[in-house]
Protein backbone atom coordinates (compact mmCIF):
# COMPACT_ATOMS: atom_id res chain seq x y z
CA UNK A 1 0.00 0.00 0.00
CA UNK A 2 2.84 2.39 0.84
CA UNK A 3 4.37 1.92 -2.61
CA UNK A 4 1.06 2.78 -4.26
CA UNK A 5 0.97 5.98 -2.22
CA UNK A 6 4.51 6.80 -3.36
CA UNK A 7 3.48 6.08 -6.95
CA UNK A 8 0.61 8.55 -6.68
CA UNK A 9 2.97 11.17 -5.23
CA UNK A 10 5.31 10.70 -8.20
CA UNK A 11 2.62 11.01 -10.89
CA UNK A 12 1.09 14.05 -9.18
CA UNK A 13 4.12 16.04 -10.37
CA UNK A 14 3.68 14.99 -14.01
CA UNK A 15 2.51 17.72 -16.38
CA UNK A 16 0.13 16.46 -19.06
CA UNK A 17 -1.24 13.01 -19.92
CA UNK A 18 0.50 9.87 -18.69
CA UNK A 19 0.00 6.13 -18.29
CA UNK A 20 1.54 3.69 -15.80
CA UNK A 21 2.73 0.31 -17.05
CA UNK A 22 4.58 -2.33 -15.05
CA UNK A 23 4.63 -5.26 -12.64
CA UNK A 24 2.08 -4.67 -9.85
CA UNK A 25 2.54 -8.21 -8.48
CA UNK A 26 -1.22 -8.79 -8.31
CA UNK A 27 -4.31 -9.11 -10.48
CA UNK A 28 -7.07 -6.54 -9.85
CA UNK A 29 -9.40 -8.64 -12.01
CA UNK A 30 -9.25 -11.44 -9.41
CA UNK A 31 -12.11 -10.73 -6.99
CA UNK A 32 -10.68 -13.26 -4.49
CA UNK A 33 -7.23 -11.66 -4.29
CA UNK A 34 -6.65 -9.35 -1.26
CA UNK A 35 -3.76 -7.67 -3.10
CA UNK A 36 -5.92 -7.29 -6.17
CA UNK A 37 -8.53 -5.49 -4.03
CA UNK A 38 -5.86 -3.07 -2.78
CA UNK A 39 -4.94 -2.20 -6.37
CA UNK A 40 -8.63 -1.83 -7.31
CA UNK A 41 -9.12 0.57 -4.39
CA UNK A 42 -6.08 2.55 -5.49
CA UNK A 43 -7.41 2.79 -9.05
CA UNK A 44 -10.84 3.95 -7.82
CA UNK A 45 -9.45 6.44 -5.28
CA UNK A 46 -7.20 8.07 -7.92
CA UNK A 47 -9.99 8.08 -10.54
CA UNK A 48 -7.82 5.83 -12.70
CA UNK A 49 -8.86 3.12 -15.14
CA UNK A 50 -7.44 -0.33 -15.81
CA UNK A 51 -6.50 0.00 -19.46
CA UNK A 52 -5.87 -3.71 -20.04
CA UNK A 53 -9.34 -4.77 -18.89
CA UNK A 54 -10.15 -5.46 -22.55
CA UNK A 55 -7.85 -8.52 -22.56
CA UNK A 56 -9.26 -12.05 -21.94
CA UNK A 57 -9.73 -12.99 -18.28
CA UNK A 58 -7.36 -15.94 -18.66
CA UNK A 59 -4.48 -13.70 -19.78
CA UNK A 60 -1.15 -14.02 -17.98
CA UNK A 61 2.18 -12.20 -17.97
CA UNK A 62 4.18 -14.28 -15.47
CA UNK A 63 5.23 -17.94 -15.65
CA UNK A 64 6.39 -19.79 -12.53
CA UNK A 65 8.56 -22.62 -13.84
CA UNK A 66 8.93 -24.20 -10.39
CA UNK A 67 5.20 -24.59 -9.80
CA UNK A 68 4.14 -24.62 -13.47
CA UNK A 69 1.63 -21.85 -12.87
CA UNK A 70 0.82 -18.58 -14.57
CA UNK A 71 -0.30 -15.22 -13.18
CA UNK A 72 -1.42 -11.88 -14.58
CA UNK A 73 0.85 -9.46 -12.69
CA UNK A 74 1.67 -6.76 -15.25
CA UNK A 75 -0.92 -4.09 -15.95
CA UNK A 76 -1.48 -0.70 -17.52
CA UNK A 77 -3.38 1.98 -15.61
CA UNK A 78 -3.87 5.73 -15.89
CA UNK A 79 -6.37 8.60 -15.71
CA UNK A 80 -9.90 7.49 -16.58
CA UNK A 81 -10.30 10.46 -18.93
CA UNK A 82 -7.57 9.10 -21.22
CA UNK A 83 -9.00 5.59 -21.50
CA UNK A 84 -10.19 6.30 -25.05
CA UNK A 85 -6.62 7.05 -26.16
CA UNK A 86 -5.44 3.47 -25.53
CA UNK A 87 -5.64 1.99 -28.99
CA UNK A 88 -4.30 -1.53 -28.43
CA UNK A 89 -3.13 -3.87 -25.63
CA UNK A 90 -1.29 -7.11 -26.22
CA UNK A 91 0.77 -9.65 -24.27
CA UNK A 92 3.62 -11.12 -26.33
CA UNK A 93 3.46 -14.78 -25.37
CA UNK A 94 6.09 -15.75 -27.97
CA UNK A 95 8.83 -13.87 -26.11
CA UNK A 96 10.80 -15.82 -23.51
CA UNK A 97 13.47 -13.32 -22.42
CA UNK A 98 12.42 -13.58 -18.76
CA UNK A 99 9.72 -15.07 -16.54
CA UNK A 100 7.52 -12.07 -17.47
CA UNK A 101 6.06 -11.78 -20.95
CA UNK A 102 6.36 -8.34 -22.58
CA UNK A 103 3.23 -6.20 -22.38
CA UNK A 104 2.65 -3.89 -25.38
CA UNK A 105 0.32 -0.87 -25.26
CA UNK A 106 -0.38 1.48 -28.17
CA UNK A 107 -1.49 4.99 -27.20
CA UNK A 108 -2.85 7.69 -29.50
CA UNK A 109 -1.13 11.06 -29.21
CA UNK A 110 -3.43 13.46 -27.32
CA UNK A 111 -3.89 16.21 -29.86
CA UNK A 112 -7.02 17.61 -31.48
CA UNK A 113 -6.50 15.56 -34.64
CA UNK A 114 -6.22 12.17 -32.95
CA UNK A 115 -8.40 12.38 -29.85
CA UNK A 116 -11.46 10.09 -30.08
CA UNK A 117 -14.83 11.79 -30.12
CA UNK A 118 -15.48 10.52 -26.61
CA UNK A 119 -12.59 12.64 -25.29
CA UNK A 120 -12.76 16.31 -26.20
CA UNK A 121 -9.72 18.56 -26.47
CA UNK A 122 -11.20 20.91 -23.89
CA UNK A 123 -11.37 18.06 -21.39
CA UNK A 124 -7.75 17.16 -22.09
CA UNK A 125 -6.72 20.77 -21.56
CA UNK A 126 -8.54 20.84 -18.22
CA UNK A 127 -6.81 17.60 -17.22
CA UNK A 128 -3.38 18.92 -18.21
CA UNK A 129 -3.91 22.22 -16.38
CA UNK A 130 -5.04 20.43 -13.24
CA UNK A 131 -1.72 18.56 -13.25
CA UNK A 132 0.44 21.69 -13.47
CA UNK A 133 2.94 22.03 -10.61
CA UNK A 134 1.75 24.39 -7.88
CA UNK A 135 3.69 27.58 -7.18
CA UNK A 136 4.88 27.94 -3.59
CA UNK A 137 4.47 31.71 -3.21
CA UNK A 138 6.49 31.99 -0.01
CA UNK A 139 9.50 30.58 -1.88
CA UNK A 140 9.34 33.06 -4.77
CA UNK A 141 12.35 35.34 -4.51
CA UNK A 142 13.07 38.57 -6.43
CA UNK A 143 15.62 36.62 -8.43
CA UNK A 144 12.93 34.08 -9.39
CA UNK A 145 10.63 36.88 -10.54
CA UNK A 146 13.38 38.30 -12.75
CA UNK A 147 14.04 34.83 -14.15
CA UNK A 148 10.32 34.44 -14.87
CA UNK A 149 10.23 37.77 -16.71
CA UNK A 150 13.29 36.84 -18.75
CA UNK A 151 11.81 33.43 -19.58
CA UNK A 152 8.53 34.99 -20.76
CA UNK A 153 10.38 37.45 -23.01
CA UNK A 154 12.52 34.66 -24.40
CA UNK A 155 9.51 32.52 -25.29
CA UNK A 156 7.59 35.48 -26.73
CA UNK A 157 10.49 36.39 -29.01
CA UNK A 158 10.24 32.95 -30.61
CA UNK A 159 6.69 33.70 -31.85
CA UNK A 160 6.73 34.92 -35.44
CA UNK A 161 3.94 37.52 -35.46
CA UNK A 162 4.44 38.38 -39.14
CA UNK A 163 2.64 35.21 -40.21
CA UNK A 164 -0.58 36.14 -38.39
CA UNK A 165 -2.73 38.17 -40.77
CA UNK A 166 -5.42 38.50 -38.11
CA UNK A 167 -3.31 41.13 -36.30
CA UNK A 168 -3.86 43.47 -39.24
CA UNK A 169 -7.60 42.84 -39.48
CA UNK A 170 -9.71 45.93 -38.62
CA UNK A 171 -13.09 44.35 -39.37
CA UNK A 172 -15.00 44.16 -36.07
CA UNK A 173 -17.48 41.74 -37.66
CA UNK A 174 -14.83 39.54 -39.29
CA UNK A 175 -16.01 35.98 -39.98
CA UNK A 176 -12.84 34.74 -41.67
CA UNK A 177 -12.29 31.16 -40.52
CA UNK A 178 -8.52 31.48 -41.04
CA UNK A 179 -8.46 34.44 -38.67
CA UNK A 180 -10.29 32.43 -36.01
CA UNK A 181 -7.73 29.65 -36.40
CA UNK A 182 -4.88 32.16 -36.05
CA UNK A 183 -6.45 33.60 -32.88
CA UNK A 184 -6.59 30.11 -31.38
CA UNK A 185 -2.98 29.48 -32.37
CA UNK A 186 -1.86 32.77 -30.81
CA UNK A 187 -3.75 31.90 -27.63
CA UNK A 188 -2.02 28.52 -27.55
CA UNK A 189 1.38 30.20 -28.00
CA UNK A 190 0.72 32.58 -25.12
CA UNK A 191 -0.50 29.92 -22.68
CA UNK A 192 2.39 27.63 -23.59
CA UNK A 193 4.79 30.52 -23.10
CA UNK A 194 3.48 31.21 -19.60
CA UNK A 195 3.41 27.55 -18.60
CA UNK A 196 6.98 26.95 -19.81
CA UNK A 197 8.22 30.10 -18.10
CA UNK A 198 6.63 29.13 -14.78
CA UNK A 199 7.95 25.57 -15.02
CA UNK A 200 11.49 26.79 -15.67
CA UNK A 201 11.60 29.50 -12.99
CA UNK A 202 8.95 29.10 -10.27
CA UNK A 203 8.40 25.34 -9.93
CA UNK A 204 9.46 23.72 -6.67
CA UNK A 205 9.23 19.93 -6.58
CA UNK A 206 8.38 18.32 -3.28
CA UNK A 207 9.65 14.97 -2.12
CA UNK A 208 7.18 12.05 -1.94
CA UNK A 209 7.10 12.42 1.84
CA UNK A 210 5.98 16.05 1.47
CA UNK A 211 3.33 15.31 -1.15
CA UNK A 212 -0.20 14.20 -0.41
CA UNK A 213 -0.52 10.44 -0.56
CA UNK A 214 -3.56 8.54 -1.72
CA UNK A 215 -4.02 5.55 0.54
CA UNK A 216 -5.91 2.63 -1.03
CA UNK A 217 -9.20 2.03 0.76
CA UNK A 218 -9.49 5.60 2.10
CA UNK A 219 -12.75 6.32 0.30
CA UNK A 220 -14.25 3.02 1.38
CA UNK A 221 -13.35 3.02 5.07
CA UNK A 222 -12.48 6.57 6.15
CA UNK A 223 -14.09 9.18 3.89
CA UNK A 224 -17.62 9.03 5.35
CA UNK A 225 -16.33 9.16 8.93
CA UNK A 226 -14.03 12.08 8.11
CA UNK A 227 -16.88 14.05 6.53
CA UNK A 228 -19.13 13.39 9.55
CA UNK A 229 -16.36 14.52 11.90
CA UNK A 230 -15.80 17.67 9.82
CA UNK A 231 -19.52 18.50 9.91
CA UNK A 232 -19.62 17.95 13.68
CA UNK A 233 -16.61 20.25 14.14
CA UNK A 234 -18.24 23.01 12.08
CA UNK A 235 -21.43 22.79 14.16
CA UNK A 236 -19.44 22.85 17.40
CA UNK A 237 -17.34 25.79 16.22
CA UNK A 238 -20.47 27.77 15.35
Amino acid sequence: MDYLGKLQAVVSDIVGPYIILGDFNCNPNDKNSPCGKVLRDFIDDCDFALYDRCLPVDSYTFVNDAWHTTSWLDHCIGPRLLLGLVDHCEILYDSYNSDHHPFVVSVLMPDCNSVPSSVGCDELCITCCSKLPKIVLNKVSPASVKLLQASILGYLQDINLSKFDVLCCINAACDNSLHRTEIEELYSHLTTCLVNAVNSSLTYHTSPSEGQKVMPGWNEYVLDVKEAASDAYVLWHQ
